[in-house]
């Protein structure tokens, strides 16, 4: 799947301060964008960015919407913030939404195509079509992962071996855990720290970010 994945301390990097990224883009001066946590209003855009996280082979025709309804898609967005420990990060360009990166830990039946372990999150990102190519999803995922080193021991996602996207997964210590299934392969990310602070998934709202 796309950027998507099929693929701290909280006073300091839960702030809900927006922050600024000056991302160049070639021929033209250096944009502003801002990236936030997330908020109970941004769930309407996570479904946008889980259709443009489906990852699509050169030259096949995209799917129709309705692909995000996949059970094992769904699961990422569905009933977004009342779910323990869902966490994230929004950009922003003059105030319109282009991307997103987020993280969601299953239970039970709930499991999402990158699903090591209950204790491990997986990571959701993508952006829109025309904000690719830019460095901003790096940027993004950086920041996202910088996070949550502080409250989780590993990340884990799935993406397509033919997706490039899965380079920008391994320069930054993705590897894989698992033989490929498919046309799709786990990868996971352990955190150096091995942080165990498992309470802090209780972290999922606006409020709490601001702590």
């Amino acid at each position: 799947m796309g950027e998507y994945v099929l693929g701290m301390k909280p006073s300091a990097l839960f702030s809900s301060r927006v922050v600024s990224l000056h991302v160049p883009r070639s021929g033209r001066a250096a944009d502003t964008m801002h990236r936030r946590p997330f908020n109970p209003d941004d769930a309407p855009f996570l479904w946008e960015a889980l259709y443009h996280a489906v990852f699509v082979p050169p030259g096949e025709e995209a799917p129709a919407y309705e692909i995000v309804k996949h059970p094992e898609l769904k699961y990422c967005v569905a009933g977004w913030m009342r779910h323990p420990g869902d966490f994230g990060f929004v950009v922003e360009e003059n105030g319109v939404r282009i991307g997103a990166a987020w993280l969601r830990r299953w239970s039970g039946r709930e499991r999402g195509f990158g699903f090591v372990g209950e204790e491990t999150p997986e990571l959701s990102m993508a952006l829109l079509p025309e904000y690719r190519g830019r460095g901003i999803g790096t940027r993004l995922l950086r920041h996202l992962l910088s996070a949550a080193e502080e409250f989780c021991d590993a990340v884990s996602l799935s993406v397509s071996e033919m997706n490039p996207a899965r380079r920008l997964y391994e320069r930054e210590g993705f590897m894989a855990f698992s033989a490929p299934e498919g046309d799709s392969i786990t990868m996971i990310k352990r955190f150096a720290s091995g942080n165990t602070a498992q309470q802090l998934w209780g972290i999922n709202s606006e409020r709490d970010y601001a702590r």
